[in-house]
């Protein structure tokens, strides 16, 4: 069964985090993805946060004035941050009126909290001693060096000043 955060205590960010109440990691993806509907509706559902900083209750029609964006382009934003694992959609029905509430999920900060569609977007940082390749959001920093959390072993990481060698040669 899948997990939907839902608590109302404040967002923790882990040693070495970079605190941000803008989801930084999401929005990386979603630009790499192309997904740029996707990423002005996250950044509209964030100026809608209550006081929980995880729900936002705004209707289709204020996301699309805001973003403007059409209905059916909110539609379909909603379904890829949904599908990429940042926000769980939920309906209700009040005095015969139907609202949607969206949860932001842990994965919109926390790379390893991401679903596997989220982070094929993300960048490959480094490889591993087991000869994979490894992604941003598939690494640990252990005490003398990175690790892989798939198998545990160290992993070589990629130096910008290297790929910035690499692609002018």
């Amino acid at each position: 069964m899948e997990v939907i955060s839902t608590q109302n205590e404040n967002l923790v960010i882990g040693r070495g985090g970079l605190y941000s109440a803008f989801p930084i990691p999401a929005y990386k993806i979603l630009v790499a993805a192309d997904a740029h509907i996707a990423k002005d509706i996250l950044l509209c559902l964030i100026s809608h946060l209550g006081l929980s900083k995880r729900v936002a209750y705004p209707s289709y029609t204020t996301i699309a004035n805001e973003t403007g964006r059409s209905r059916g382009s909110v539609s379909s934003g909603i379904r890829t941050l949904e599908d990429l694992g940042f926000v769980k959609k939920f309906q209700f029905r009040k005095e015969n009126k139907k609202y949607n509430k969206y949860y932001l999920q842990d994965s919109c900060w926390n790379h390893d909290r991401m679903t596997a569609g989220a982070l094929a977007y993300s960048p490959v940082v480094g490889r591993c001693g087991c000869g994979q390749t490894v992604r941003n959001g598939e690494v640990g920093l252990g005490q003398t060096s990175f690790h892989h959390w798939g198998c545990g072993d160290k992993v070589k990481m990629f130096s910008t000043r290297s790929k910035a060698f690499e692609t002018s040669n």
